[in-house]
């Protein structure tokens, strides 16, 4: 495209509100392909700083609001947990979110420093090489594997749900990248210019694979496996276009052999047992879901299908406290008092040391007109959880009506 500076700033704009969408590291990579690949060198660094200055452009008003915020401490884009060790613990799976004692060790022996995270875990990848060689090789084959791995939505879930497009196999990432890695290869083969593309796809892939691979992770790659999912489809209607009917067979039987290696593997490459697709936890979240688009915009049937995940949640699991809460939610939505009860007294028999589970019971009582039972929870649910302002806001209302 030249030299025209505003396509130059306006990448950089699109760039800075992909960072603000999901951080990224794709900055130094993109300035230094530029700087490589544009000659004479006057004229690449024109281009870096017209860039850069779009990405700031965006970022700046975030960055100094944020160190304004945290009292003139923090200059980034956002404070997030640091989940580093949840994918690179020696036992973790390197796909599920789970805080495991290894995870709180590791994070705990870190300190909250970058450099000496990066210190423990070089020693842990050099005492336990065998165990990290298997992490990042299952890492690698759940990134590129047609498994939607969920975390707090499910994929396969909402596509029960919700009768949309993704039913359709044609928008199933098993197929996009089985059609990627063909794209993929055509590109290398035909000498396609695609240098900066590979280099999106590297640094967004790398970056997934570093921590832990979720779909909701993989989704910002997505637009480049798609980008060479594309050509390789050109290429398949061009090879039919020229009655090319040897080479067409041959990328047709590629395309088979991929498709079918890439079924979703629901075992982690036999890292866990064989699990169902959508877990018994998705279910209650899309109950609530539904509850709070009930409490919010007063949608109808949102608590009837809301009663459905969580009766279903329950049946696959009648020992999961959290079912038998978000139902007490419901049927306290519902003004049914004495069901929300019991529904509570429940979910307290599986979890008993949960200060919310007290706490909403007693908003239950106090709907009710049960003040002194009401009461009751609430102290108990601050003496589990003494300074939550939700918990204090509760316990004045109710000391305030009994006045």
């Amino acid at each position: 495209r030249g030299d025209k500076p505003i396509l130059w700033l306006v990448s950089g704009l699109v760039l800075g509100l992909s960072i603000l969408t999901r951080q990224n590291i794709l900055f130094p990579f993109i300035i230094t392909f530029v700087l490589v690949s544009i000659r004479p060198f006057k004229r690449a660094l024109k281009c870096v700083l017209i860039f850069t200055l779009g990405l700031f452009f965006v970022l700046t008003p975030v960055l100094i609001r944020n160190y304004l915020v945290s009292g003139n401490k923090n200059l980034r884009v956002s404070k997030e947990v640091n989940a580093f060790w949840v994918g690179n613990t020696h036992t973790s799976s390197g796909v599920d979110v789970v805080w495991s004692p290894e995870y709180h060790r590791l994070e705990g022996r870190s300190g909250g420093s970058v450099k000496k995270m990066a210190n423990i875990f070089l020693n842990e990848v050099k005492n336990r090489p065998q165990e990290y060689l298997r992490l990042y090789a299952r890492k690698i084959w759940m990134f590129f594997n047609g498994y939607e791995a969920p975390s707090n939505t499910n994929y396969y879930l909402y596509r029960e749900e919700f009768p949309t497009v993704l039913r359709l196999p044609l928008f199933s990432f098993q197929f996009v990248c089985a059609l990627f890695i063909i794209g993929i290869i055509l590109s290398v083969i035909k000498r396609q210019k695609a240098g900066l593309a590979y280099v999106f796809i590297a640094v967004l892939s790398g970056s997934v694979m570093l921590f832990h691979i979720q779909s909701r992770f993989r989704l910002p790659a997505i637009p480049f496996f798609i980008m060479f999912a594309s050509y390789g489809a050109y290429h398949i209607f061009e090879t039919i276009k020229n009655r090319n009917y040897k080479n067409l067979l041959v990328i047709t039987a590629i395309l088979i052999f991929l498709y079918v290696i890439l079924e979703p593997d629901l075992t982690y490459a036999g890292f866990r047992p064989k699990e169902d697709r959508v877990r018994f936890f998705d279910r209650t979240n899309l109950a609530m879901s539904y509850a709070d688009s009930y409490a919010n915009e007063g949608e109808p049937h949102a608590l009837d299908l809301a009663m459905r995940q969580c009766d279903l949640s329950i049946k696959d699991n009648r020992r999961f406290a959290t079912g038998y809460r978000v139902r007490g939610y419901i049927q306290l939505l519902k003004q049914n008092y004495a069901i929300a009860e019991l529904d509570y007294k429940k979910a307290m028999i599986y979890n008993n040391r949960s200060p919310f589970l007290y706490n909403e019971l007693g908003c239950v009582y106090y709907k009710w007109g049960q003040g002194a039972k009401a009461l009751i929870f609430i102290k108990r649910a601050l003496s589990l959880l003494p300074e939550n302002k939700g918990f204090i806001e509760n316990l004045s209302l109710i000391l305030q009506a009994d006045e």
